[in-house]
């Protein structure tokens, strides 16, 4: 089994730098598999006060039954049904702290690469998600 797709020594290089700048967590976002990533993350190490997983790819429910911190779930149309999996993330202790929001009316990728920021839809819609992660930042951060 790979180590987050072998990104680890990448996020101990990164951990390491921003540790010795003062951090004493951080919040980790994570777009499609890049999510699987970021909630790996929080369930390896503690530093991660929380994760973003926006339009998320490749999620099984050992990862949220892993998780160690408040997860920010926010699914296109095109992810599968996600609620099983929230379920899990809301029992734990942190489940008050985590939030679920479907953007039904975008499609996969609609905040990243397969964005079209031309559209005033999805120019909206992308800029609610990142205002929906900068608040959830906020709250579990405590900034």
């Amino acid at each position: 089994m790979h180590d987050i797709f072998q990104i680890s020594p990448d996020l101990a290089k990164v951990k390491q730098y921003l540790t010795s700048s003062g951090f004493q967590s951080v919040g980790i976002v994570g777009f499609c598999w890049g999510a699987k990533i970021a909630i790996t993350a929080t369930g390896k190490d503690s530093w991660y006060a929380g994760a973003a997983l926006i339009h998320p790819s490749q999620l099984i429910l050992e990862d949220a039954q892993k998780a160690q911190g408040p997860i920010l779930l926010l699914p296109s149309k095109d992810e599968a049904d996600l609620s099983e999996f929230f379920d899990i993330i809301k029992s734990k202790p942190f489940g008050a702290h985590s939030y679920h929001h479907r953007f039904d009316d975008m499609h996969h990728g609609w905040v990243a690469a397969r964005g079209n920021f031309t559209d005033p839809l999805n120019k909206q819609r992308a800029t609610e998600a990142l205002q929906l992660s900068a608040d959830f930042f906020q709250q579990v951060l405590k900034v």
